[in-house]
């Protein structure tokens, strides 16, 4: 697999653009967005279920989190690389709260990816030069998103998204969530079953995430593999190797070579 091209760090959005091959099945621990700009990919689901995206058809989709997907992928025979803006954006925070709302939380067949990013396909174009990881189109293709609901706006809990600012700052001492469920006024049952609820994800997942955003931060200023996993609280770098591979279906040395930070 080969990543080349660019890539942009925000809070709680990690945004690329450039060639991309096959990547494994992996579930992801927060909402996936991929705009497909040359070639031919294919998503494809736990169960086997496959959809086609490409230029002139249907070109996006939305992935919603805890959903195992394997993305994107090159139809064989295909003879070019496929390019694609991807991002991964935080239930949490509002951008990926729309996308929620477009499809919603539980287990979907990839079609139904396809349908929640249908209003948007027209937009879906290679970045600006003054672009280059992709991040004001994924802005401008979340608010098409959003413009198409009909429905109230979508919100978080206030001590969720409380528990939510909290966390990256612990993460290299623990982020129980009893300990954090104490500071945010709940109880831990009842933080953990929000979080699932509202994000769409168990609390470790989320905890998770959180991490792996850490690594990206923290390797982004130059760190090393193992100092970036101790920022980020994993035992060691094998265990962020293990959690980076179940989350982009490869490992932190895959995913930084090649790139261009922007």
């Amino acid at each position: 697999m080969a990543w080349a091209g660019a890539v942009h760090l925000d809070p709680g959005q990690l945004t690329y653009y450039g060639t991309v091959r096959d990547i494994p099945l992996h579930s992801s621990i927060a909402i996936g967005l991929i705009l497909v700009t040359e070639g031919v990919a294919e998503l494809t689901d736990e169960a086997g279920h496959t959809v086609e995206l490409r230029p002139g058809g249907p070109n996006a989709a939305v992935l919603p989190p805890g959903e195992s997907h394997a993305k994107p992928m090159r139809p064989e025979g295909s003879p070019d690389d496929t390019t694609a803006v991807l991002a991964v954006l935080d239930p949490e925070r509002p951008e990926g709260q729309r996308l929620m709302a477009r499809v919603g939380t539980g287990r979907h067949r990839p079609q139904a990816w396809v349908e929640a990013a249908a209003p948007a396909t027209k937009l879906v174009r290679t970045p600006a030069p003054d672009d280059p990881a992709g991040a004001a189109l994924v802005a401008e293709v979340v608010r098409e998103l959003a413009a198409s609901e009909t429905g109230p706006a979508p919100s978080v809990h206030p001590a969720v998204r409380r528990a939510a600012e909290l966390i990256p700052a612990r993460l290299a001492t623990g982020v129980e969530l009893q300990d954090l469920a104490a500071e945010v006024g709940l109880s831990a049952s009842r933080l953990g079953h929000l979080f699932a609820v509202e994000l769409g994800l168990p609390y470790r997942a989320y905890v998770r995430w959180s991490r792996l955003q850490q690594v990206v931060q923290v390797l982004r200023e130059g760190a090393t593999l193992t100092a970036a996993a101790h920022a980020a609280g994993f035992t060691d770098s094998a265990h962020m190797n293990r959690v980076c591979r179940s989350v982009f279906g490869v490992n932190p040395s895959q995913l930084v070579s090649n790139l261009t930070w922007v």
